[in-house]
This record gives C-alpha cells, structure tokens and sequence, in this order.
C-alpha cells in the first residue's frame, strides 16, 4: 500500500488499519483536504485523529473535510511528515499545519525522499537497553 486516498465517506474503514498496527513504534503521515486547502501532520492513530480533525472542522470553521491521503505504516512517519511541510512551505498559512494548495496539486508533486522505513526491531532494541539501564539506576546499580 504505500499512499491510499480515503474518500470523506470511506473513514470508518480506518478503524482496521489501526487495529492491525504491529508496532508501537509505527504511524502513518496524512494529507487531508480542509475545505479549499490541505492538512499535512501524522498519527499513529488513524481513525481516532481523522474523527478529531472532522469534529473540529465542523465545530468551529464550518469547514468541510474532503478525501485523505494516508502512508503506509512506518516508523519514520515524523521524518516524512518534516519533509512534507518542508517541500510545500511555500503555501503555508502561517504557523499552522495548513497549506494553501489544492489536494491534487499535493499529489501530483509528491517529494522524491520520502522512504518508508521499519525499523521497529532496533527501536525495540534500544527500548530495552534504556528500561534495563534504568533499572540497574534505580536499584542503585549503575554508576
């Protein structure tokens, strides 16, 4: 899967995708059309930050929320979403996670670095290395 487009009436089917992450380690970046611009941000939950942001639009910006453009599950789904606000700065609102570009623009000029990694193995390596370090200072172990 590495990018998927959500239509507004397709959320529901999001709940899945967060129930079958294998990692806490992975997340995902979205592109999501907010009224006549997108959002760009990440999650490591899908469908509960999606509701969020429908709820919000509604609420207070009468905004209307169009299709989702979501990554594949990755760890460096930060790294990625840095990138995103990077290649398109030039149309940010301010210092928001809001830019001035239409959805289909955003798609047609997708950057080049973006990479899905998993690296879930070494992270959960360096995971415990720290917790048992932690250990051993708190058993007054370590010095």
């Amino acid at each position: 899967m590495e990018l998927q487009i959500y239509k507004n009436a397709e959320f529901g089917s999001l709940k899945e995708i967060e129930k079958s992450r294998m990692s806490e380690y992975i997340g995902f970046f979205y592109i999501l059309e907010w009224g006549g611009a997108v959002k760009i941000g990440s999650t490591k939950n899908p469908y509960q930050r999606v509701m969020s942001l429908k709820r919000q639009a509604e609420r207070y910006g009468n905004t209307v929320i169009g299709d989702l453009l979501l990554s594949q599950g990755h760890t460096n789904y930060w790294g990625n979403e840095l990138i995103l606000h990077r290649h398109f700065s030039d149309y940010q609102k301010g210092n928001t996670e809001l830019y001035e570009v239409s959805f289909q623009q955003v798609l047609s000029d997708m950057p080049d670095d973006i990479c899905f990694l998993d690296e879930t193995k070494r992270m959960e390596k360096d995971s415990e290395i720290a917790c048992s370090f932690m250990r051993q200072v708190l058993a007054g172990g370590a010095k």
